[in-house]
């Protein structure tokens, strides 16, 4: 639409401002204690300030990881890691420690270090749902499990932004993509740009993967093999 506004967003931007718009029937969904509150979002530091708060004493007076010689504001941000994986790869963060477990071979005394940050997990998400506290991890969640799955929500979203640039697909992480997959068919034009050479950022969590999978739901695929080639309509996907 001419002199339309242009909203530059990552998923987890759009996941905040979607939880912040619609938080009352969030936050009713979601388990928060005190709904009719506003909710506080958190960056990274406080998160991790947070965290600490809750952690600090468990390892100090209960003898929580023992066993574990890193930095830690570090422990900390691990632990805050494991429940942002869980809420972009799709799993309950209640099942972290088993799924950390399960995974390891070596020493079985190494076990009770992925108990403990299960439990401290678990602790954490609770104490942001009885304080309206929503970090990355809970922000995804949400929005993607509650407002997405929501038609009045996820209506809204579609209604108001009618055309999507999409640069740096190959970056994103996976449940990003199965929204864009969903949301396509509601626009109006879409470009989405996906570098072939990159995905370097997959550990980090990017899915490049699941990224080239949306070349499927383009109604054209162009392909530019160097800096002075002429596009190429990819043969791969036939114009619908």
């Amino acid at each position: 639409m001419a002199g339309g506004e242009v909203t530059p967003a990552t998923i987890g931007g759009l996941a905040r401002r979607m939880c912040d718009l619609f938080w009352s029937f969030a936050a009713e969904e979601a388990g928060f204690a005190r709904p009719e509150q506003p909710p506080i979002f958190l960056t990274l530091e406080t998160a991790q300030y947070y965290m600490a708060h809750l952690v600090r004493p468990m390892i100090e007076e209960q003898g929580y990881f023992d066993s574990v010689t890193i930095n830690r504001n570090r422990l900390y941000s691990q632990i805050i890691d494991n429940l942002n994986k869980a809420a972009i790869v799709g799993f309950p963060h209640t099942e972290i420690g088993a799924r950390l477990d399960s995974a390891w071979f070596g020493d079985p005394a190494q076990r009770r270090v992925y108990a403990d940050a299960q439990e401290c997990a678990t602790l954490f998400r609770q104490y942001c749902l009885d304080n309206n506290l929503l970090d990355f991890s809970l922000q995804l969640e949400i929005f993607k499990n509650i407002l997405w799955q929501n038609p009045q929500s996820r209506s809204y979203l579609t209604q108001t932004y009618r055309h999507l640039i999409y640069d740096n697909v190959e970056e994103d992480i996976s449940c990003a993509h199965v929204i864009v997959h969903d949301w396509l068919p509601n626009l109006d034009s879409a470009l989405l740009i996906y570098d072939q050479a990159a995905g370097y950022r997959k550990f980090l969590g990017g899915d490049p993967d699941s990224g080239l999978g949306l070349s499927g739901d383009c109604d054209m695929v162009i392909e530019l093999n160097g800096p002075s080639s002429h596009p190429q309509m990819s043969s791969s996907y036939p114009m619908r």
